[in-house]
């Protein structure tokens, strides 16, 4: 299963690269460590291959030129609204639109709406709406945004001015999505400011409310990802429930289980669906209910499986930045961090903070790629508020619950999250400016595959999956494990080299 969802994941994201990667490499480690490397060799290249596809022939999404040039649309909406720092957004499937001219024709396409504050009681799927809009192609947006369009299976961008719902979705989904804006109103209601739209964004990952100030040091130190809801947050309410069902017996029980996931799935509907949620959710949907069946749970199985599953299900992953971000980071957290009882709380505690040094350099090819820069101060602002997020979460579920449910409360302990939330702020600013930008511009693949490799190399070497196969390779060829790592990072970067020559020498 891990070499399976390792090919799909590497065919669907690097291509042939990937699929000439995963054909070298996988039957070389599994020779290395005495398995059978052809038949190794073989289930990586097909699942590879399966990955690089399934991407490949994906649906061809595309927008009628009508669509482009109208003043009006008019159509369904397709998607779960998702919240950002521009507000609610969600894919509308338009079926007509009014032109310039002032005529209505008919005009198909999914088109990426932000909404603004163009709807006071906001959308839900299902709705059907009409829209005076600015819509623009996706392929006139820089590269960036347009992998951010194309991630949400749409082709084109739009900004709402006004919106008018003329008849109401009858989705289930919408009755969380309702819950979502009044839980957020409640929070930011009990605790003003950027202190509240903080707390709002770790319960519901609507951070909309932070000022641009706020917003720009958080981006600065590349800790904007605490307000993304991912695996912390599942964690935390996996936490909870534990606390709240004390019972080892009860815990491992068919219907203790069904609750606990069902709680889970909610939780992501209810924020949005976000490909770091619901690669969270599938993740803790494999990891539960392994020990009720007497299976050991392997995190980087698991987690490999689940990427494998999300990208054949939704190709469109395979160009989200954030897609990309949140699988690098947990599967470096994955590979640092040892089971809880495998170690003292101390020691679990430094294997933490490795885990997070390690979640940074895994994304930190990524974030050169993408953006250009990067911030020294992301290192050490990561490893100073990651502590205090973790802290802070359970203290902000346990308002937004309250709030919600008895809102005139939300006076009386709105200071304990805010004085949090407040910390976590000041310790951002302040990092935010000790640090300069490191800007490296538009990294050629050559450039961003030696920095992967360095990066990834530092991470093998804090890695204890990786530690536990160099045990093995030293069970059965002691005299060749000095050369496996420089071996391995050598192939790598000439694999990367041959696949950019060649096609230039051709």
């Amino acid at each position: 299963m891990l070499i399976a969802g390792s090919g799909v994941t590497a065919g669907a994201l690097f291509g042939l690269e990937g699929v000439i990667a995963m054909g070298v490499l996988a039957p070389l480690v599994a020779a290395l460590v005495g398995q059978r490397w052809f038949a190794v060799g073989v289930v990586a290249v097909v699942a590879a291959l399966a990955g690089f596809v399934r991407v490949s022939l994906g649906p061809d999404i595309t927008v009628d030129d009508v669509v482009v040039r109208s003043t009006r649309g008019e159509g369904v909406v397709a998607s779960i609204p998702q919240i950002g720092p521009s507000g609610p957004r969600a894919v509308v499937e338009i079926d007509r639109v009014q032109l310039s001219e002032g005529d209505w024709v008919e005009g198909s396409g999914k088109v990426l709406v932000f909404f603004r504050d163009s709807e006071p009681h906001g959308v839900g799927r299902g709705d059907r709406v009409q829209l005076v809009w600015s819509v623009t192609d996706a392929a006139d947006f820089d590269p960036g945004f347009r992998r951010f369009v194309a991630a949400s299976d749409a082709a084109a961008g739009a900004w709402a001015f006004n919106t008018v719902v003329i008849a109401r979705g009858s989705s289930p989904f919408n009755v969380l999505v309702d819950l979502r804006e009044k839980v957020t109103t409640r929070i930011t209601s009990s605790v003003e400011g950027d202190a509240g739209a903080l707390l709002a964004g770790f319960v519901t990952g609507d951070d909309s409310g932070l000022s641009e100030p706020a917003r720009d040091t958080f981006d600065r130190t590349n800790t904007s990802h605490i307000t993304a809801v991912s695996g912390s947050n599942v964690a935390i309410l996996l936490a909870m429930w534990y606390a709240l069902v004390r019972s080892g017996r009860w815990r491992r029980s068919i219907p203790a289980l069904l609750c606990v996931l069902t709680l889970i799935w909610l939780y992501v509907v209810l924020v949005g669906m976000g490909p770091g949620a619901v690669r969270a959710a599938l993740f803790a949907t494999l990891l539960i209910p392994a020990a009720r069946f007497g299976r050991r749970a392997d995190p980087m199985t698991a987690l490999m499986a689940v990427s494998a599953a999300m990208l054949l299900a939704s190709p469109g992953y395979a160009v989200n930045v954030g897609f990309w971000l949140s699988m690098a980071a947990s599967a470096a957290m994955v590979t640092t961090l040892p089971a809880a009882n495998q170690t003292t709380p101390w020691e679990f505690l430094g294997r933490g903070t490795v885990s997070l040094l390690a979640a940074q350099l895994a994304t930190l090819p990524i974030t050169f790629w993408v953006f250009g820069s990067w911030s020294p101060g992301s290192l050490v602002a990561n490893l100073i508020v990651g502590p205090i997020v973790s802290l802070m979460f359970p203290v902000a579920f346990v308002t937004a619950a309250v709030v919600t449910v008895v809102p005139w409360v939300g006076g009386l302990i709105g200071w304990l999250p805010a004085l949090g939330a407040v910390t976590i702020i000041s310790a951002v600013q302040s990092l935010a400016g000790a640090f300069p930008m490191v800007r490296a511009g538009a990294l050629t693949v050559i450039g961003a595959a030696l920095v992967a490799a360095i990066c990834l190399a530092v991470v093998a070497v804090l890695s204890a999956d990786v530690q536990r196969w160099l045990d093995r390779l030293a069970f059965r060829r002691s005299n060749w494990l000095p050369f496996v790592l420089p071996a391995m990072v050598g192939g790598a970067i000439g694999l990367w080299l041959v696949a950019v020559l060649v096609p230039i020498w051709v």
